[in-house]
């Protein structure tokens, strides 16, 4: 597994400022764990069905029989995409003329597109996340009954809870292929008969979920229904915390207050100390990853619990 950096640095050697905004406003993206996938936009893997265990037996007697039962699944990857078109008139007026003016026009916007984008597909990562927790069962409400906050464990582990990645889809040596449209000519946009130089940007990046014990959520919090230090202990658990893979705590900023409370609350101070810090940056040696990009500033929906 790897980074989106480290996928850079080994495939996206001509542009590699794409993976700076892509993560610079995307810390989730950036602390995920890639796996390249073996089938190019597609990927199979193995989901472990159930294990088979040794048993401790009398001297010669039969050993039980063990055997790992799989199922074979398939995940198709994703696109990461967008499209800029540049009216020629507006075009000229900021650039100049011809294909040379659009190729500036793209370096100035792509960015800020690239930027914007990753964002979301983050807030959609992580709202996957809260649904994927609720569906295995991984999950808890604080109490709360409206629009509440959430605290997210995450492991990324290969081949099953993990970013995806084609690693066969780097061919300009950038994370976007950027496809120019015509040719590199102008053509008449359908929406509304505006003449354009045009360019489309893929990336093929997607995620897989499908570990129950790698995601753990506390839902629905809010500041009279709180998380506590067994709540928290409870969702690490569920996530196996400490197993293979990368772990991290995921929430938003606003968030982190109900995590500092349990902090606060543990303090002791003597008349000596003339600093209160309550600054927390992991929980049982898990990293704390924040995100602006989770929820609708940090909210969500409240979370119905069977």
């Amino acid at each position: 597994m790897a980074t989106l950096r480290e996928i850079a640095a080994q495939y996206a050697v001509a542009q590699p400022q794409q993976v700076d905004d892509i993560t610079v406003n995307a810390p989730v993206l950036d602390i995920a764990q890639f796996y390249p996938t073996n089938k190019g936009l597609h990927h199979a893997y193995e989901k472990i069905e159930s294990i088979g265990e040794a048993a401790l037996v009398a001297m010669d007697a039969p050993l039980p029989s063990a055997d790992v039962t799989t199922a074979l699944k398939t995940e198709d990857l994703g696109i990461m995409g967008f499209k800029i078109e540049a009216p020629v008139d507006k075009l000229a007026d900021l650039y100049g003329r011809g294909t040379d003016a659009f190729a500036s026009y793209l370096a100035d916007r792509s960015p800020l597109i690239i930027r914007k984008s990753a964002m979301s597909v983050e807030s959609q990562v992580i709202a996957l996340m809260v649904a994927y927790a609720k569906e295995v069962g991984n999950i808890v409400s604080a109490g709360g009954s409206g629009q509440g906050h959430a605290i997210i464990m995450a492991r990324f582990t290969q081949d099953n809870f993990c970013g995806l990645y084609d690693p066969n889809g780097f061919g300009q040596g950038a994370m976007f292929d950027t496809l120019i449209r015509c040719g590199g000519g102008t053509y008449e946009r359908k929406a509304d008969g505006v003449i354009c130089y045009g360019a489309d940007f893929k990336s093929y990046l997607d995620f897989l979920l499908d570990n129950p014990k790698c995601i753990g959520a506390i839902v629905n919090i809010d500041d009279t229904h709180k998380p506590t230090a067994d709540m928290i202990e409870d969702m690490l658990a569920d996530a196996h915390a400490g197993e293979d893979g990368v772990t991290r705590i995921i929430t938003h900023p606003k968030s982190m207050k109900y995590i500092r409370a349990i902090k606060g609350n543990a303090l002791s101070m003597t008349v000596n100390d003339t600093n209160i810090s309550r600054a927390v940056g992991s929980w049982d040696q898990v990293p704390i990853t924040t995100s602006y990009n989770q929820g609708t500033n940090g909210l969500f929906a409240n979370v119905v619990l069977a």
